[in-house]
């Protein structure tokens, strides 16, 4: 660089930086040398000119890494993430200043990072063969960058790295048109719950031979549950037209039929979820402003279809619908793409397929017991607007205009999860007096006291109080979802309690609703009776707490109960329950295997070798409803404990005795010398891992994780508890 050059920039400061970045822009290689001898004429330039001149600089100095170094070491905090992530991209590693990958890796570690930022992340950590951690990037990039062109690739990238470890799912779709857009962003969505999917996509329009021919590949692939998607336009092509109203009936009977003969025949053989799409048409009514007036309106012939379709899927087993219409709406995609219809025989737009596969992630999540237990609620800014310390409880933003009316619609929302069985708690940084002037008199209030199974109103840090809540629900930590507005409380409990499932909130609060009911992780397949018991269930639970610390004894106490329990083989109408259990169930669980209706079904035969137990219980204080399940393989000389589990809000009560004794008897009665169990230990069933020897067995081996327990019977078995009464199932 000609020397009376230097000294012209040097003596036009402060419009030095200025004529540095207009070289720049015509040689920016040249001026990045340039820059190192004239290192002022960068740093007093403002900020935003700065960055922008040092991205240009070290980007162009990346094809000499030691020029790019010296720039890094002078200049790189001024490096944009943008930037620094792009020369990662770029660089070979063997080029790489040591600067650039610890700039990048400080750019990655706050909030607020960016698609490019997470993809520079993924690379490194690809090159270093950090494949978990890759996936986790992954992940995080198809979030932040949702474009099919990146989950597309984030897909074929997870094939060259190491399975992720999440929990497996075999995910079947079948569609009448092309859906192939789906499968990337439901592995996605998938994989951002923790499971490990595969997907099997049938191919263009095979669905009903898929289902009917026991030769078609569907049965061998052995889905866990399956996505059916028929439009209706390619059943009824003549919609493309104006049929009589006749012939539309009738087409649209047969169409039904199609579809719910379909839906039998995979109930059957599969025994697993199949989730049906509503009907909805690209087709619109050919009468223009005459539609409706001269025969049934399209829009109201399609809703009548649904109607029936759903009315015959509720006879079948384990069948639902995914309404296909919200999902168009909540994409905003619009109904049909007709260029993308005629050419690639598409009936859903691509815009719609990110919510179409979350919409498919909320029947997955609780197919495979990832429906978590309890929400647990902030209050300020987050069940009203406003800070009741400061607000007063009168001047807090609640009510039935905005803003105010969001909170209301949270609330209303919020109030349907226990009819699933979800329990609600509160924790909540504040005065417990202002706090509960609000929760209890406030005319627009609609979660009232009573409908918080625990409630943690102070000043302790929030991590310290969910736990307290877990423990007094007596359920694990990671059956929490965590609610709250405040970015750098959910930052706090993401590093202390990963465990718990902390909700990313948006800062408008008319979303909250729409972020919450979305979440997979409080969705249901199957909601019984003791769902919908359970808040009254821990409201005696304080009760029964009250009289333990009253007691004089722990017998006492005990007695005090008056613990009931009826026991009996498992029937039809308790599968549902019974499968919830074993989907649910991780604290007292000595197996934790996974049985579903159809398995326990099986089992339940009277040839089958087995004998399934339930067991109900309840006491002066209340019903528990179903709280524990038993599995045995019986023998001629020993019968064999295959699952027990129990609900952990009985824990303490003797149940677990009962049942055992009732087990330990039947083996008796039916010849057994032996009664034997098996317990695989988990991170989780700390809770169950003395059951066995408290109830006189002694461990036999163990192989390959697998303890074998054995109790011999000669002492007529194990001694049912005195306090508890056993009564007619």
């Amino acid at each position: 660089m000609d020397d009376r050059l230097i000294e012209a920039l040097r003596d036009a400061d402060p419009a030095g930086g200025l004529l540095l970045g207009a070289l720049a822009l015509r040689d920016p290689l040249a001026a990045a040398r340039l820059a190192l001898d004239l290192p002022e004429a960068v740093t007093g330039l403002p900020e935003a000119e700065r960055g922008r001149l040092v991205d240009l600089l070290l980007t162009a100095a990346g094809t000499e890494p030691g020029l790019l170094g010296e720039l890094l070491e002078r200049f790189g905090p001024a490096l944009s993430p943008a930037a620094a992530a792009a020369l990662i991209e770029r660089l070979d590693p063997a080029a790489r200043p040591a600067k650039l990958v610890d700039l990048v890796r400080k750019h990655g570690a706050g909030r607020g990072r960016t698609a490019a930022t997470v993809r520079a992340l993924t690379k490194l950590a690809r090159e270093a063969g950090d494949d978990a951690g890759a996936h986790r990037l992954l992940t995080e990039l198809g979030q932040l960058d949702p474009s099919l062109g990146t989950v597309a690739s984030i897909l074929r990238t997870r094939k060259d790295l190491a399975p992720d470890g999440g929990q497996p799912v075999r995910i079947a779709v079948l569609s009448s048109y092309t859906i192939d857009q789906v499968v990337p962003y439901l592995d996605l969505e998938c994989r951002a719950i923790g499971l490990s999917p595969e997907i099997y996509l049938a191919p263009f329009n095979t669905w009903a031979r898929e289902v009917l021919d026991p030769g078609a590949q569907l049965r061998r692939f052995e889905p866990d549950l399956a996505f059916l998607s028929v439009s209706i336009d390619d059943l009824i092509p003549e919609l493309a037209g104006s049929p009589p109203e006749a012939d539309l009936i009738d087409l649209g009977a047969q169409a039904i039929d199609r579809i719910v003969t379909a839906a039998r025949h995979f109930t059957e053989w599969a025994a697993k979820p199949l989730v049906v799409h509503t009907l909805h048409s690209a087709q619109r009514g050919p009468l223009g402003t005459m539609e409706g007036r001269e025969g049934p309106g399209r829009a109201g012939w399609l809703a009548g279809l649904n109607d029936q379709l759903g009315a015959a899927l509720r006879t079948l087993p384990r069948t639902y619908l995914v309404d296909v219409t919200d999902v168009l709406l909540r994409s905003g995609a619009g109904p049909d793409n007709p260029k993308l219809r005629h050419l690639a025989g598409m009936r859903i737009p691509p815009a719609a397929m990110p919510e179409l596969a979350r919409s498919y992630v909320r029947f997955v999540a609780p197919q495979k017991g990832l429906t978590r237990k309890c929400v647990v609620l902030d209050l300020d800014n987050t069940l009203w607007g406003g800070v009741v310390g400061e607000d007063g409880p009168h001047g807090i933003k609640l009510g039935m205009t905005s803003p105010g009316s969001e909170y209301v619609e949270f609330q209303r929302f919020l109030a349907t999860l226990p009819q699933r069985g979800l329990l609600l708690a509160v924790c909540s940084k504040n005065n417990p007096d202002d706090a509960l002037e609000v929760i209890r008199g406030h005319e627009s209030m609609v979660l009232r006291e009573d409908a918080f199974s625990a409630v943690r109103i102070n000043w302790r840090p929030k991590p310290e109080n969910l736990a307290s809540i877990a423990e007094e629900l007596n359920i694990g930590i990671d059956s929490l979802v965590f609610i709250d507005d405040n970015p750098d409380e959910r930052e706090l409990m993401r590093q202390l309690l990963p465990q718990v499932l902390t909700v990313e909130m948006p800062r408008d609060p008319s979303l909250y609703r729409s972020t919450v009911e979305a979440l997979p992780q409080i969705q249901t397949l199957a909601v019984t009776a003791e769902d919908r018991l359970r808040v009254g269930q821990y409201r005696a639970n304080r009760q029964r707490e009250v009289q333990r610390v009253s007691a004089g004894s722990v017998d006492d106490y005990l007695k005090s109960l008056e613990v009931t329990v009826a026991i009996a083989p498992i029937s039809e109408a308790l599968l549902p329950r019974v499968a919830q259990l074993f989907q649910k169930t991780n604290q007292f669980n000595v197996t934790t295997r996974r049985y579903d209706a159809a398995d326990l079904g099986r089992f339940a035969a009277p040839d089958s070798g087995w004998r399934c137990y339930t067991l109900k219980a309840g006491d002066r204080f209340g019903d528990h409803g179903l709280v524990a399940v038993a599995l045995t393989r019986t023998g001629s000389e020993a019968w064999t404990v295959d699952s027990f589990l129990m609900s952990c809000r009985v824990i303490g009560y003797g149940i677990e005795t009962a049942l055992m004794a009732t087990i330990a008897a039947d083996a008796v009665a039916g010849g057994a010398t032996r009664l034997d169990g098996e317990f695989i230990v988990t991170k989780k069933n700390v809770p169950a891992r003395d059951i066995y020897e408290r109830h006189g067995f002694s461990r036999a081996e163990t192989v390959d994780g697998l303890e074998r327990w054995e109790r011999s019977l000669s002492d007529g078995g194990v001694a049912f508890p005195a306090w508890i009464n056993r009564t007619t199932p």
